[in-house]
């Protein structure tokens, strides 16, 4: 049997049927109040020991007795404040109240009865009824003297006639009060304080928080995962929208951050993004970011499901999934430059339509004129132009019997129809528009482009609407087209077979990728005939003439003053006065950010020919704008548009055209596109050319030669060349020319070092004038610079020009007195002067009359001529320069012809002939200035288009190469599609999270060390102080002019044969 539980205080068993029922906890505080044991204790004045429970009964009356107690003290302040009223000292004159009767204390009655006796409660008495006082009585009743502040609250239930007092002690008083008050922090304070109170609180706060995010869910920011809004999506957009719509839950993660920074705020984002996706799976944008940064770090499926399980990625196939959705845009932007160019020209075709429907209204409508007036229905204009004259009729009324025959003034006349052309104008809009909408073919934005250039050609000038029309259609043809141009290029992508056998085998692939740029320099030049023709193409169109060289000398200078004011500590002062950015015609338009549009992979392999064709009509196809039929067959090419790429690219191309010179439109003879080749890979070709002259692995100990350098400064990646570790070498190349040219100025202006700073140099004048002032003394002194050292190296220019100039045939007369013979070869002269006058004549030895040269002073010179070349074309190539580009390809080619670079000769001189006689002005002039792309925008930021794409080829391969022996064109196309718009994601996802984008620059940080070291040896070896008879080892009798071994008879026969071919192959045709 279960033992006996006992009440605490009668001691009566609480179990019925042997389950304990109607129990109370007695010494178990309330929420709002103390226990029943402590308050008991508070009214018999002993300590209770600790039990366990009472039973109901028991708590009934212990509640009676505490209510009796509360009750008790109040009544005896109220009678202790009625006696202190009804005692007090009467007033003075007042009426005389008779005082009442009262009873006798109870000390000095004998007895009570035992109504009046006060109430002792007994274990099992019944509960007995307090009389309560009213609300006013019990506000009116004075408070007694106490030290500490007393709070009481009226609490009164419906079922309750007079309210219940209720005195607050402890943290509930304290809550209470700080409310009354409005301190809320306090009142916080107090509440989280309270035991009970804050676990209460935790559950209503997460309740709130739970309610915030799911009425944020409907239309969060995170709820939408199309690609646009992936691509926009914003961090600080995210932040403000947690704020503003669950504050209680940014409040729990800004508490859990600490203090509002920029860290801070990623982590609360971050935070808020995994928690809202438990309840609500489609808040999943963020996640859907943290996706693309795996997909491009090659994350494999574990990671993928990993993350996915703690809410920071999606899932790999929905990751999949999202990226092909991403590539169904690749091609959007593109589609729309292209539906500009179509509506203009459809906008003029629209035009042209309705003028010769104007054009036919009219005559319909003087014809019949003519047949309703019974006359002869041949008009006075075919009468004209039959040489019919008609006399003219001179109105001999005087003026003032105008006004009877019902005629103006003629000034009142012109007046009257001003006015009424003006008032007609509306009309004449109207019918215009209402015409136009009824030409067959009608498309929307044709339509919105000629209404445009209707409304901005009416006005009172134009007096009929053939006139209007026509100049509409004007308006419309000289307005600048946004051209774009589409670069190409290879993929070359080598794949290990897991498993190897003679069915799978490693691949080599070869692809083809391609981009397309908007064209920022535009024009409104003549679009229809060439410039000129081939056979007038003359030596000034291709080859540096004295005004070429004079503009290259002006760009040296400024490159060489730069050079001072940056490493020389003594032009320190000078360095605002330093040209940084060579000015041309186009600066503001290069100095903004490029648009451009990645157009995915064609798996095709340009080496095949078959496969170029293919490449080159897919282009034609899909890129250049053209007219089409209903069911979209090409009729008409619009315009041509430039292709980009490397030499052997655009020479592919021009081979697959040459052989489809015989289609029969345009369209087959693939005329909608004109390849050109791209500066990068032009560059990089000079650079190679200057690697092969002055590069010897055997020199390595000629003090001053370039691989003795490299060794000193430890270049040794440099040393593979420019074709294995062109960044490398690249670098070292500009280091080692800026030492040069500071040795050179440490010579000439007689400095000690590099740090050394004179006390009079520059002159004082000079420093306190202005920058005009400073920058012309400070190129002055570069001009000396450069002159002394390229002095020498323009000879050989000179003899080219002058031997590919045409001239007449030479007269040698034979030198035997009284002989009239004149031949035009020396060695017939010579011949007849032997055989018939037996005269022989000692030709004097050129060679034994020059006198002894420095190849080491030739070798360092032409090494800073080519250098200097290179340095200003990747200059001009920053600052979106063509003209200055055209300039140095000019040099170029020569070097490119001397150095057996015969294919970037071809090309270059294909470029001259392009420019300056086949073309139209108009592509002419697009040629030469849309070879750039600037990225990120402003000045200097410019880079050329093909190397552009070898960013964009290795960007690619980051993605590729992650699925290795799984890569094939499907994956291949599914990433190559998508990449562009998950690069613009990812660029925004760095610009949210502060995550810095590489320059894309290889520049070493601290260069003084080097170019002190390479200094010291060009001074060392005395490389610029001209001492006759030294020469290196490796490089005997180098001579100073590197153009002097070009011949120019061989470069005019050359140039000749190619123009004849040329002018066969694309004027004749």
């Amino acid at each position: 049997m279960a033992s006996a539980v006992l009440c605490f205080l009668c001691a009566i068993d609480m179990r019925v049927n042997g389950k304990v029922a109607h129990t109370r906890k007695f010494f178990a505080d309330s929420v709002s109040d103390k226990s029943p044991a402590s308050r008991l204790e508070a009214v018999l004045g002993i300590e209770i020991k600790k039990g366990s429970s009472i039973c109901a009964p028991c708590n009934r009356e212990v509640t009676h007795v505490l209510q009796w107690q509360r009750d008790t003290d109040k009544c005896t302040k109220a009678i202790e404040k009625w006696r202190g009223i009804f005692s007090g000292p009467k007033e003075v004159g007042g009426p005389k109240t008779p005082q009442k009767q009262t009873s006798a204390p109870l000390e000095e009655r004998g007895g009570e009865t035992k109504r009046n006796l006060p109430f002792t409660p007994t274990r099992h008495s019944p509960a007995r009824k307090v009389t309560r006082l009213s609300v006013e009585a019990r506000e009116n009743i004075a408070p007694p003297p106490s030290d500490t502040t007393s709070l009481q609250i009226l609490l009164k239930y419906p079922s309750d006639k007079h309210a219940r007092v209720i005195e607050l002690k402890g943290d509930a008083k304290a809550l209470v009060q700080q409310v009354t008050e409005k301190s809320w922090n306090a009142a916080a304070n107090s509440a989280l304080r309270m035991k009970n109170m804050g676990a209460a609180l935790q559950k209503k706060v997460a309740k709130k928080i739970n309610t915030e995010v799911r009425d944020l869910a409907g239309s969060s920011i995170l709820g939408k995962t199309s690609p646009d809004d992936l691509v926009n999506f914003n961090m600080d957009a995210f932040a403000e929208e947690l704020e503003t719509r669950t504050p209680w839950l940014n409040a729990c993660f800004q508490g859990a951050c600490g203090k509002e920074s920029r860290p801070a705020q990623i982590a609360k984002c971050t935070a808020a993004s995994i928690c809202v996706k438990v309840e609500h799976p489609t808040l999943s944008a963020w996640q859907y970011r943290n996706s693309f940064v795996l997909l491009q770090g090659g994350a494999k499926k574990k990671a993928f499901k990993r993350l996915n399980k703690q809410n920071i990625c999606m899932s790999h196939s929905r990751s999949i999934a999202k990226q092909v959705e991403f590539g169904k845009n690749r091609d959007r932007d593109m589609m729309e430059w292209k539906a500009t160019i179509e509506a203009q020209f459809g906008a003029i075709s629209s035009l042209e339509e309705l003028y010769s429907i104007i054009e036919e209204e009219e005559a319909s409508g003087e014809k019949a004129t003519l047949d309703q007036s019974g006359n002869s229905t041949i008009s006075s204009a075919d009468l004209q132009a039959c040489n019919f004259s008609f006399p003219s009729f001179v109105q001999d009324s005087p003026e003032d019997d105008m006004s009877e025959l019902g005629v103006e003034p003629l000034g009142q006349q012109l007046e009257e129809d001003n006015t009424n052309i003006t008032k007609d104008i509306p009309d004449v809009q109207t019918t215009l528009t209402t015409k136009l909408q009824n030409i067959p073919g009608y498309k929307v934005e044709e339509y919105k482009r000629a209404i445009f250039a209707i409304t901005q050609s009416i006005s009172s000038l134009h007096k009929t609407a053939k006139d209007i029309i026509a100049s509409a259609i004007t308006l419309l043809k000289v307005m600048p087209i946004r051209t774009y141009q589409v670069i190409f290029d290879n993929v070359d992508i080598f794949v290990t077979a897991k498993h190897q056998s003679k069915r799978n085998k490693n691949r080599s692939l070869h692809w083809i990728q391609q981009y397309a740029v908007i064209d920022r320099v535009l024009n409104d030049l003549d679009s229809s005939t060439p410039q000129k023709s081939l056979r007038d193409l003359t030596v000034a169109d291709y080859l540096p003439t004295e005004a070429i060289q004079a503009q290259l000398r002006r760009d040296y200078i400024i490159i060489v003053s730069r050079i001072m004011v940056d490493c020389l500590a003594a032009f320190e002062q000078l360095k605002k006065a330093a040209v940084r950015h060579i000015p041309h015609p186009y600066s503001e338009e290069m100095s903004k950010a490029s648009e451009q549009t990645w157009l995915g992979l064609q798996f095709k392999n340009e080496n095949v020919s078959a496969d170029m064709v293919e490449i080159l009509r897919y282009i034609q196809t899909h890129f250049v704008p053209a007219e089409e039929d209903p069911e979209g067959r090409i009729q008409r090419l619009l315009l041509t548009i430039l292709l980009g790429g490397d030499w052997l690219s655009v020479e592919r191309a021009e081979n697959v055209q040459l052989a489809f010179m015989d289609g029969d439109n345009a369209e087959e003879r693939l005329d909608g596109l004109l390849p050109k080749f791209e500066l990068w890979h032009a560059i990089r070709n000079l650079v190679e050319i200057l690697h092969s002259i002055f590069y010897k692995e055997a020199s390595a100990g000629d003090k001053g030669s370039l691989c003795s350098n490299m060794n000193v400064v430890g270049a040794t990646t440099a040393k593979k060349g420019p074709h294995d570790a062109y960044n490398h070498y690249k670098e070292y190349i500009n280091k080692d020319i800026d030492a040069l040219i500071i040795y050179a100025c440490l010579k000439a202006f007689k400095l000690e070092s590099i740090d050394a700073r004179p006390a009079d140099f520059p002159p004082a004048y000079i420093l306190n004038a202005n920058l005009h002032v400073q920058k012309d003394w400070l190129e002055s002194r570069a001009a000396e610079i450069v002159d002394d050292l390229l002095a020498g190296n323009t000879e050989s220019l000179h003899d080219i020009r002058e031997g590919m100039a045409p001239k007449p045939r030479p007269q040698l007369p034979c030198r035997h007195p009284g002989c009239p013979k004149v031949y035009v070869r020396p060695g017939a002269r010579v011949t007849h002067e032997k055989g018939h006058h037996d005269l022989v004549v000692e030709e004097e030895s050129e060679e034994s009359s020059l006198p002894k040269e420095d190849h080491i002073y030739n070798y360092q010179t032409s090494k800073l001529t080519l250098a200097l070349l290179i340095r200003n074309m990747d200059d001009a190539t920053k600052e979106g320069d063509g003209e200055r580009l055209s300039r140095c390809f000019r040099m170029a080619l020569l070097y490119y012809k001397a150095y057996g670079h015969t294919k970037y000769a071809y090309g270059t001189l294909m470029f001259f002939a392009k420019v300056n006689a086949l073309l139209p002005p108009k592509l002419a002039h697009s040629l030469v200035w849309n070879r750039v792309v600037n990225n990120r925008g402003g000045k200097g930021n410019n880079i050329p288009l093909d190397q552009n794409l070898e960013h964009m080829n290795n960007y690619l391969k980051s993605f590729l190469k992650h699925l290795g022996p799984n890569l094939n064109e499907q994956s291949a196309a599914r990433i190559a599609n998508a990449i562009g718009e998950m690069a613009a994601l990812l660029k925004r996802a760095d610009s949210d999270l502060g995550v810095r984008s590489d320059s894309g620059r290889h520049t070493k940080a601290d260069r003084i060390p080097e170019l002190h070291t390479l200094v010291d040896q060009y001074a060392q070896v005395e490389a610029l102080s001209y001492v006759p008879g030294r020469e290196y080892n490796s490089f005997p009798g180098f001579k100073r002019d590197l153009l002097a071994k070009l011949s120019s008879v061989n470069l005019a026969k050359w140039v000749n044969r190619l123009v004849s071919k040329w002018s066969a192959t694309y004027e004749n045709a």
